[in-house]
Formats: structure tokens, C-alpha cells, sequence
């Protein structure tokens, strides 16, 4: 959680069954033609890695942690490309301050944020096939999802119709600075207008305030929606439902991994209570993912520390 991606590579047989589960919810597209522009920039990268005195000098702007994260939808007459990621800072005005590993926030304010600010989930949307993006009609900027007090990372999109959901983990500590032992809390908002500014509802808080969250994976289809994690400490992989775009949600254990994770860093050591030193004592992740078709839910995870994979289908009653 909260740390630079250093995660392996997916095996390939993993790759192939995540995307046969990902084949429920997307029907057969035939002739797709790719824009012929390529592609763009969302974020403002930052390109030097050793900044000066906490400012990077080269007007750079962030670096992303993790998978960015993609959805569609269209209204009828306009085409959404929603786009979620994980910064280490706000992108948009040049050399912004550089979010510290600490446990907690930075406390420089960048131009326009009022410190503490965060590592952090931002969004971007655009309705004209990727010319020009905006976090949803509120200006050029990215739209920050996870709160400005808090480290966020792990985030997920999905879109149905209307209403468009991201989830995202909340986290204590960033990096190297974040101990095993602390608290991954899983959120979801719910825009209810593809995405359009002021139309987000408030974080949802899907786990307990002390679990330990990973890998959280979202789809959604119709009217139902679909948030599969692990829990890092028992190894169950949970589900949560909701049948009615997002205002409820209810939560089904639907299997379990033995696979550990640890990116050889051992956050937090020294300066954490108990610092993990063996592999795996980061927590058991198995890499979970799910779709939904509205006939038909399924998940698959990695569930040991030999590859094994594993997948359960169950059908709904949308």
C-alpha cells in the first residue's frame, strides 16, 4: 500500500483468466478503430527524480503509484472517458512541494490547497474522445477523490449509465514510512451525472476503521455494483454489493489466499511498532478482480504462493 509499485508481474495464466472475468461485463466490439492522435498526458509528469531543496526544478508535476485505472459510458448523445490514479501530490501548477513518506501529510501548501495535503486519488473525465480532459467540468484539474488530510491509494473506476464509482483505500503512513500494522480502510463515492463536478457523493466507508485493506477491484453493471478486496490479516477476499446504484451495500466472504505479499522494503522498520522482517508479513494480498454482467457476477484471485488461481461465478438475480 502507498509505495511506488514494485509488485511482480502477473502470471500469464492470471492475466488470461482476468480477462475472461472482465469479458462478462464488456459485449464483443468488432472493427474498434483507435484514435489516430494517440495518446495523451493527463497528469504532468514529473521528470526529475532528484528534486532541489523539496521543489522539483524542472516544473515537473507528479509521479503516479500503481495502475491507472479506465471506465466508459455515454448519455446518448456524448461518449465519457472516466480515468482514475494515484499522485504524490496535486497535478496542475509547477513545482509543487513533493509529499513526504511520513505518517503523516505534507504540511507545504501547494498553490490553492490548504496543508496537510496528500498522497491522493485523483479523476479526470473527457467528452470529447480524450482531446481535452478536466475532473468533470470544474476547470483543468484533476478531481481529488480521497481526502487532502489522508494518504489514499488503490484506486478502482466503473461506470453504469448514469452514476460512475470509484473506491479507494485509505492508509496511515506513505511508503517507506508506512507500517505494516496500520489501518487500509475501503471507501466508494458515487457520481450520479457521468462524472460531472458536484455531482459526487460523500466517501462511503466500506471496512472497519482497524482492517487492513488491499487490492480492492470494482465493476458495475445496471443497477448493481460490485467491490471485491482482501482482507491482509485473514487472507479472505470479501465482496461488497449494492443493488441500487451504490446507496446500500452488503458484504459476502466468497473465498481466501494463502498468497503473501512484501515488496522487500518492510515499511516503516525501524520506526514501526514490530516491523515485518520475514517475506510476506506485509499481509496476504492474492490480487483479486470481479465483473458483473447484471445476469452474472464473477471473481478471480491468486490463491497461494505457487500461482495458484483460483475463480467463482455465481448468478444474480438483476
Amino acid at each position: 500500500m502507498g509505495r511506488t509499485d514494485t509488485r511482480r508481474r502477473l502470471p500469464i495464466s492470471v492475466v488470461l483468466a482476468i480477462g475472461l472475468i472482465c469479458a462478462l461485463a464488456v459485449p464483443a466490439v468488432a472493427g474498434v478503430t483507435w484514435d489516430p492522435n494517440g495518446a495523451r498526458v493527463l497528469n504532468r509528469p514529473r521528470t526529475c527524480n532528484v528534486p532541489s531543496g523539496g521543489l522539483c526544478t524542472d516544473s515537473g508535476g507528479s509521479f503516479l503509484n500503481g495502475e491507472p485505472m479506465a471506465a466508459v459510458s455515454a448519455d446518448g448523445t456524448t461518449d465519457y472517458l472516466h480515468v482514475l490514479w494515484t499522485s504524490d501530490r496535486p497535478s496542475g501548477n509547477d513545482s509543487r512541494p513533493l509529499v513526504t513518506y511520513s505518517t503523516i501529510c505534507d504540511t507545504s501548501a501547494p498553490s490553492g490547497i490548504t496543508p496537510p495535503y496528500c498522497a491522493g486519488v485523483y479523476y479526470a473525465r473527457s467528452s470529447d474522445g480524450g482531446t481535452t480532459w478536466d475532473g468533470g467540468g470544474s476547470g483543468t484539474d484533476p478531481f481529488s477523490l480521497s481526502p487532502l488530510t489522508m494518504h489514499a491509494d488503490r484506486g478502482s473506476i466503473a461506470a453504469s449509465g448514469q452514476y460512475v464509482y470509484a473506491a479507494y483505500v485509505t492508509e496511515v503512513g506513505y511508503y517507506t514510512q508506512m507500517c505494516a500494522n496500520s489501518p487500509r480502510v475501503l471507501y466508494v463515492r458515487v457520481n450520479d451525472n457521468y462524472g460531472a463536478a458536484g455531482n459526487w457523493g460523500p466517501p462511503i466507508q466500506l471496512t472497519d476503521a482497524s482492517g487492513k485493506v488491499d487490492y480492492p477491484s470494482i465493476s458495475a453493471a445496471g443497477s448493481s455494483v460490485y467491490i471485491i478486496h482482501t482482507d491482509e490479516e485473514t487472507g479472505d477476499l470479501v465482496i461488497d454489493v449494492s443493488t441500487d446504484s451504490g446507496a446500500t451495500w452488503v458484504s459476502d466472504k466468497v473465498g481466501n489466499t494463502r498468497a503473501g505479499y512484501d515488496n522487500h522494503k518492510s515499511p516503516g522498520a525501524p520506526t514501526c511498532t514490530n516491523p515485518p522482517t520475514p517475506a510476506s508479513l506485509e499481509g496476504l494480498g492474492g490480487m483479486p478482480a470481479i465483473a458483473g454482467n447484471g445476469s452474472q457476477v464473477g471473481a478471480a484471485w491468486i490463491s497461494n504462493d505457487n500461482g495458484k488461481l483460483v475463480s467463482r461465478f455465481q448468478p444474480t438475480t438483476e
